[in-house]
């Protein structure tokens, strides 16, 4: 949920702008980055992962921690595949998705 009991949000994406209605599925995949956020035990890597999680530019990320361009793209790729895993685990991917999701 947003501020104030907000339940939708627009926002810009290449420059069209676009409504995201904050539903059940879109509140437990915030938690599952949460989790992960939390039961992180690298210093350096949880800060990453927040920063993603908070929505901040990749650039900004990058010029904010102490790894090269191509290694936060690495970190953020295994975070991202965590939180898909995890998402799959509770249910909340439907097969035929699992099965269009590339390969490599």
């Amino acid at each position: 949920m947003l501020r104030n009991g907000q339940m939708e949000k627009f926002v810009c994406i290449s420059k069209k702008k676009e409504k995201i209605v904050i539903d059940n599925d879109v509140i437990a995949v915030i938690e599952i980055m949460d989790e992960i956020i939390e039961h992180e035990e690298t210093k350096w890597r949880k800060k990453l992962f927040m920063g993603i999680r908070k929505g901040y530019k990749d650039i900004s990320i990058i010029m904010n921690s102490p790894m090269e361009r191509t290694k936060y793209y690495e970190e953020k790729k295994g975070f991202i595949d965590k939180i898909y895993q995890c998402c799959i685990y509770k249910g909340l991917v439907e097969y035929e998705d699992i099965l269009k999701t590339e390969v490599g």
